[in-house]
């Protein structure tokens, strides 16, 4: 709670200085750097002639031009100390995208792999047709002493037929902290704020994994009815979609309810009720955060009741873990959810998994 009220003071100090820009500071007039609101400025002239003027951003970037008697111009560009570019990005982050032309931001959840592996989920894709998220994933995360920038591709949500959108963030980055800067997005331009979220720093010893265990998903599709999946995670984490009403519960008991062992999760795949086999893995990205790589290939069902599927290929991309919880007399926690984003560079499937309870095994 702290943060997201930390965050919305960032988002309304943003709105406001937005309004108020300057033009973007250069480097001995060359071209400008991250566009940064300027919040002071001073201004003092010495006996000969020279002026110097000061220029501090909201972000800490303080801007330095003198101007000689004569005319001429230096200028030089201190970013803000805590500012390293080449400093590491990894984790979960939560902002925004604020637009210029005064359009409401649109809030994302931003996952970034310590290999500047980049997926952010928006938070607007709530819908009684189509579930899901719009998502946006990195073709490239480009790290330079002066700047970062996100080269990254936007999917609409459960792939509503609209194009591909290219969008790119230039700013600085505070490890562990923010990222700010400016965006483009196809024709729209703005600034955006990513505020670290460290509850997603992993303290677990050894590193919470997920194998052996069950996600479900249920939510309604464009045109009415229903579309239902279950995942499984197999101890190699191989991750595939089975038949959730056949799922046996993890521990098997007997007629009086005494556990006599535990029972085998499914090892071949069954489609989903669009007619669509998903069999991948995830692996963690890295011991630090709770953060997964995770992979699927989708083909087409085979029984004949399936549909016919539409998202044939192979997704990539990444995947977190939502609300941590704590059972009774248990080695470890686990989390009620499974947050994800996955795209074939034409597709996307992204949504919420659920934990299953019932598959409680280790």
């Amino acid at each position: 709670m702290k943060n997201l009220v930390n965050l919305m003071k960032v988002v309304l100090l943003s709105f406001l200085l937005v309004a108020c820009k300057s033009p973007s500071a250069t480097v001995d007039g060359g071209a400008p750097v991250a566009d940064a609101p300027v919040t002071n400025t001073t201004t003092a002239t010495d006996a000969v002639g020279n002026t110097t003027t000061t220029s501090t951003a909201a972000d800490g970037t303080i801007t330095t031009t003198i101007t000689s008697a004569d005319g001429s111009l230096v200028t030089t560009v201190a970013l803000p100390e805590a500012v390293d570019n080449l400093g590491s990005a990894g984790g979960v982050w939560r902002g925004v995208l604020i637009p210029n032309d005064g359009v409401l931001p649109t809030f994302y959840k931003v996952m970034i792999s310590p290999s500047n592996h980049v997926v952010m989920l928006s938070e607007s894709g709530a819908s009684f047709e189509i579930q899901g998220s719009d998502m946006m994933q990195a073709t490239s995360f480009i790290p330079t002493s002066e700047e970062i920038t996100i080269n990254l591709s936007e999917y609409a949500k459960e792939n509503e037929g609209i194009a591909l959108v290219d969008v790119v963030l230039v700013g600085n980055l505070t490890p562990k902290g923010s990222m700010k800067g400016t965006y483009t997005k196809g024709a729209e331009a703005g600034t955006f704020v990513f505020i670290y979220d460290p509850i997603y720093e992993n303290d677990e010893t050894p590193y919470f994994y997920t194998k052996d265990s069950g996600w479900s998903l249920s939510k309604t599709v464009a045109g009415g009815g229903e579309y239902e999946i279950t995942y499984v995670i197999g101890d190699s984490l191989r991750m595939i979609s089975v038949n959730g009403d056949t799922l046996l519960p993890a521990i098997a008991l007997d007629a009086d309810g005494e556990v006599i062992g535990t029972n085998p999760l499914p090892d071949i795949a069954a489609a989903d009720t669009e007619g669509c086999v998903y069999s991948g893995n995830i692996s963690i990205v890295n011991p630090n955060y709770v953060l997964y790589n995770m992979t699927m290939q989708i083909t087409q069902g085979t029984e004949t009741e399936d549909g016919e599927c539409v998202l044939i290929g192979e997704y990539e991309g990444l995947a977190t873990l939502e609300e941590r919880f704590t059972y009774t007399d248990h080695p470890h926690d686990h989390y009620r959810f499974m947050t994800f984003g996955l795209s074939n560079g034409t597709n996307t499937i992204n949504n919420r998994l659920t934990f299953r309870d019932d598959q409680l095994r280790t």
